[in-house]
């Protein structure tokens, strides 16, 4: 791989296909591949543990940034003081 820290970030065939099934049956998805690509490439973050192929903590905080933030765009998170309704 050249570089350990940078991993293949290319669309597979198979997640090209998912993402085009779920915009046709109007599945909202959080597509991560493209987030994941401009950390890894651009601001260098490591993602992943090489151990064990899994996230690494900064994988994972970065993941949950970007779904948090498009469900929050969806106005899919209750609003605080909502919870009883």
């Amino acid at each position: 791989l050249g570089e350990r820290n940078l991993a293949c970030f290319e669309q597979a065939p198979a997640n090209e296909r998912l993402g085009r099934m779920l915009t046709v049956l109007d599945v909202m998805f959080v597509d991560l591949l493209p987030t994941f690509r401009v950390a890894s490439r651009e601001e260098k973050k490591l993602l992943f543990r090489f151990a064990d192929k899994h996230w690494s903590l900064e994988g994972h905080d970065l993941a949950a940034r970007k779904v948090f933030t498009e469900l929050e765009q969806a106005s899919l998170l209750p609003r605080w003081g909502d919870a009883a309704n």
